[in-house]
């Protein structure tokens, strides 16, 4: 059998294009070679950032006791919103009912403001958190309760929340910002304070983490 010019071209043209696409040990150290430098750039990257947001964090939450509520914060007495209604209680009394409510279960507390802007992005993270673990937000320097609640009814929160018009609460815990996260634990310990907006899942995290230690 004659094998003609044409179809011998064609072979050799084939087998030279599947040797084309075999891959190439060396461009392929080559390429990561070249990676290296936008890797390493990104690792260094990060690490400052997360270095530098823990040092912030430090710094804010610089003052937040971290052995359990101050002496006399479990005796102050304010307006307490609840299921759409307004009481005056102390917050020893608020803390006890959740405790009697979820005995196991840390307590988070939420400080925040009406005119605070990252507490607008952050409500419903808080309102998620709700469902799952008991929340005691903290109304800080908001007007007094009847505009607190407007303002809650407003926007659909749900929470149960203790109104610190003078900011009074909220400066006995420790907290220079808001929002501000803080967890109390079963022993009565407040754990893993955060300043700033916080997602849902690093709310969760923290409540975890209280639970280790």
């Amino acid at each position: 059998m004659t094998i003609s010019p044409d179809t011998h071209a064609s072979t050799v043209s084939l087998q030279d294009s599947r040797v084309d696409r075999r891959p190439n040990p060396l461009t392929d150290k080559a390429k990561l070679a070249s990676m290296k430098p936008f890797i390493r750039a990104t690792v260094k990257g990060v690490t400052v950032f997360v270095v530098a947001w823990l040092a912030i964090q430090a710094w804010q939450t610089r003052h937040v006791p971290s052995q359990g509520l101050p002496e006399g914060v479990l005796s102050m007495t304010m307006p307490y919103l609840e299921n759409g209604t307004v009481s005056t209680k102390s917050v020893g009394e608020v803390i006890e009912a959740f405790r009697q409510a979820h005995p196991n279960s840390p307590l988070v507390l939420h400080v925040w403001a009406e005119w605070c802007g990252f507490c607008k992005l952050e409500q419903g993270n808080i309102s998620s958190l709700d469902v799952d673990y008991p929340v005691l937000s903290i109304a800080m320097q908001s007007g007094d309760a009847g505009r607190v609640a407007a303002y809650m009814e407003d926007r659909s929160l749900q929470w149960a929340t203790l109104v610190d018009t003078r900011g009074t609460l909220s400066s006995s815990l420790g907290t220079s910002g808001v929002p501000t996260f803080l967890v109390l634990d079963t022993d009565g310990k407040i754990r893993v304070p955060t300043t700033g907006y916080t997602t849902l899942l690093g709310m969760k995290l923290r409540i975890w983490w209280s639970r280790l230690w």
